[in-house]
């Protein structure tokens, strides 16, 4: 069958055309290739099961207006193949993906590579027991909506930009217990990363998502991704409590190879950190940095972050720690229950060189918790 549709998209490569999948379950033993302007339809209850040995169920290489719904993949395990649900190798775009199903694959459920492709929809799709992330864009994917969609128990990140991403919006998507699979440690619900520089982000938003139980962070921001905003949020139970890393916040704005610039956290609701709930920082001058192309003397704080009508509450260490930065507003914040202070106001220590947060203003936060601010401290 696979071989068949693939030779009838390439023949009508560029034609609008429906391609319909009655029910059934399907064994592929090479991938599905839609071509430019067609669309893949599951009608009724259409599963694909790829082989072992695939890369994907249905693999996009360089093609536009890709329209795919209502399918189901089932891989052969998320410990058994190295097999994605579908895979965009290199610079597509308008392609929309909704209403489908992965789960039991080894790689990841979703995953979209390459500097050039734009205009990505994924909506209303679930994502289960994947053997890395959820939904992947890799390489400076830009202008996508990733929305209503449910992702969980994935080895890694629930939703994740890599290597940067700009002008993107995650929203409405429930994330339950990533990297809570075997083998999982470093595992955000949502993240967005730029590795140091090296592929600069900006300008996306994340919001009104549920994030439950994420390994380390709910959602975190790093390493040139600037122009943030992170609003609406409901994340709980971020971290494990048998653990002692810095990771494991609700939300994270800065990076440890790089720092940050511009982001609004705004009515965010985050119970239950297993270390801080909002950490905001930068990287250390003094460490030596092979991946960022910036010169040391180039790093800086952490500035211009607005801090704005959050819920906040059980953390284990501080509410608000910030962790060398300035320009900071923090405002109209509840927090409550925090284990060491509802906020911290902090910096880094070098060997040669303090890094204090400053210009940090404080307006019209409720805080309840024993202890209500430390400042002027540093870390060890």
């Amino acid at each position: 069958m696979a071989k068949l549709f693939n030779q009838l998209a390439k023949e009508n490569d560029g034609k609008s055309i429906e391609f319909v999948f009655k029910p059934g379950v399907y064994l592929l033993d090479q991938p599905l290739k839609p071509q430019r302007n067609q669309l893949l339809r599951g009608e009724g209850s259409v599963t694909l099961k790829p082989a072992l040995t695939l890369p994907a169920a249905i693999v996009l290489d360089g093609v536009e207006s890709v329209f795919i719904s209502n399918f189901t993949i089932v891989g052969g395990g998320v410990d058994k193949c190295d097999t994605n649900g579908i895979l965009s190798v290199k610079d597509s775009s308008r392609v929309s993906v909704s209403k489908v199903t992965v789960r039991e694959v080894g790689a990841c459920g979703i995953l979209c590579k390459g500097s050039k492709s734009k205009y990505f929809l994924i909506e209303k799709c679930h994502i289960q027991s994947t053997g890395r992330a959820g939904i992947a864009m890799f390489d400076g994917v830009s202008h996508a909506l990733i929305t209503k969609n449910t992702v969980e128990r994935t080895t890694t990140h629930g939703i994740i930009f890599a290597n940067g991403g700009s002008f993107s919006e995650v929203s409405e998507n429930t994330i339950k217990d990533t990297g809570l699979l075997p083998g999982g440690d470093f595992a955000h619900g949502v993240a967005f990363d730029s590795h140091g520089n090296l592929n600069k982000g900006e300008k996306n938003l994340i919001i009104n998502n549920k994030i439950l139980n994420a390994r380390t962070g709910g959602i975190e921001i790093a390493d040139g991704q600037n122009h943030m905003y992170i609003i609406g949020n409901y994340i709980e139970g971020s971290g494990r409590k048998n653990q002692k890393r810095e990771d494991q916040y609700g939300i994270y704005f800065g990076g440890a190879l790089s720092q940050g610039y511009h982001c609004l956290i705004k009515g965010n609701t985050i119970k239950n950190s297993c270390w801080n709930s909002i950490r905001i920082a930068a990287p250390n001058v003094e460490r030596p940095n092979k991946k960022s192309p910036l010169p040391k003397d180039k790093y800086g704080p952490t500035m211009h972050v607005n801090i704005i009508d959050n819920i906040i509450s059980g953390s284990m260490r501080y509410g608000i720690e910030l962790n060398w930065c300035r320009d900071v507003y923090i405002k109209g914040n509840r927090i409550e229950t925090s284990k060491l202070a509802d906020i911290g106001v902090i910096g880094k220590r070098g060997k040669n060189i303090d890094m204090p947060s400053s210009r940090i203003q404080l307006k019209d936060n409720i805080l309840k918790s024993k202890t209500k601010l430390v400042k002027d401290l540093f870390e060890k």
